[in-house]
């Protein structure tokens, strides 16, 4: 009885640490285990931030020599750029090292934003009065139905935990009851 409600308590703590994985990588867009793969490979590999006209986002890639090896989604799948490494790119963030790259042009953005080329600021404006201007879509509305659902999951899962640890501290005092009676000699 204690050992099943062991058990049931330890699934439950790694049920929930695994979904807070995963809340965490979606949240962040894919970048928590992209950063959690750079971070245990000690420096064999690196973390690239992709400098997209409408957003940044974050590959891994690798040093092989004197080449820099990296995969972003301009590429077909399979396929990588390569490129000449230019270690005045390289600088940490979050304890791993980071190479800054421009998607339109490929070239390395250094750190003080030197090199970085191939904005144009007429598009992006476009692009930002035209999605500020867009009527709202039945996907929002979606999308707050399934963070209330996620939420209420969540919820029972605390309860749930909550309720397996009061159990299991019941049946320690059960235990130990038993154990203070045997030594006292009263069955």
């Amino acid at each position: 009885m204690v050992l099943q409600d062991i058990i049931l308590q330890v699934g439950t703590n790694v049920g929930l640490f695994v979904f807070a994985l995963i809340l965490a990588n979606t949240i962040t867009k894919g970048f928590f285990f992209k950063y959690v793969k750079v971070w245990a490979s000690r420096g064999s590999l690196l973390l690239v931030q992709i400098s997209h006209p409408i957003q940044d986002y974050y590959v891994i890639g690798k040093i092989r020599g004197e080449k820099f090896i990296y995969s972003d989604l301009t590429n077909k799948k399979g396929q990588e750029k390569t490129s000449v490494f230019n270690k005045d790119a390289l600088f940490r963030l979050l304890g791993v090292n980071v190479i800054k790259v421009d998607e339109a042009t490929n070239l390395f953005i250094l750190p003080d934003m030197s090199v970085e080329t191939g904005y144009d600021h007429t598009k992006i404006s476009n692009w930002i009065v035209r999605a500020l201007t867009e009527p709202k879509k039945k996907e929002e509305k979606n999308m707050l139905y399934i963070v209330i659902i996620i939420a209420v999951l969540i919820l029972i899962v605390c309860m749930v935990m909550a309720f397996n640890v009061f159990s299991l501290i019941e049946n320690i005092d059960k235990i130990l009851e038993v154990v203070s009676n045997f030594n006292t000699g009263v069955l």
